[in-house]
């Protein structure tokens, strides 16, 4: 394959992050009006890295996965007083 042809799938296909050099990500939310549609003019994306939460910008081009909601967490026992046993 040719360097011109690596580097076109690379950067416009392919999700790596610029700090860890993760290859999982997913797309993250815009923090203000000029990311929301600012990026939308410019063609790009906000993207989290899903190694070291770095955040990138990428073309809407490349492919990640939507952000997945949350899920709800069972109520931790490790924080909670020790109860007295009653036999």
């Amino acid at each position: 394959m040719s360097y011109s042809g690596w580097f076109g799938r690379r950067f416009f296909l392919e999700y790596q992050c610029s700090d860890c050099s993760g290859i999982d990500g997913y797309r993250s939310r815009p923090r203000n009006f000029l990311e929301k549609w600012g990026l939308r003019m410019l063609l790009l994306r906000a993207v989290r890295c899903d190694h070291c939460y770095h955040r990138n910008y990428v073309f809407v081009t490349v492919r990640v996965p939507k952000r997945m909601p949350r899920q709800p967490q069972a109520p931790s026992t490790m924080n909670e007083p020790p109860r007295a046993r009653v036999a």
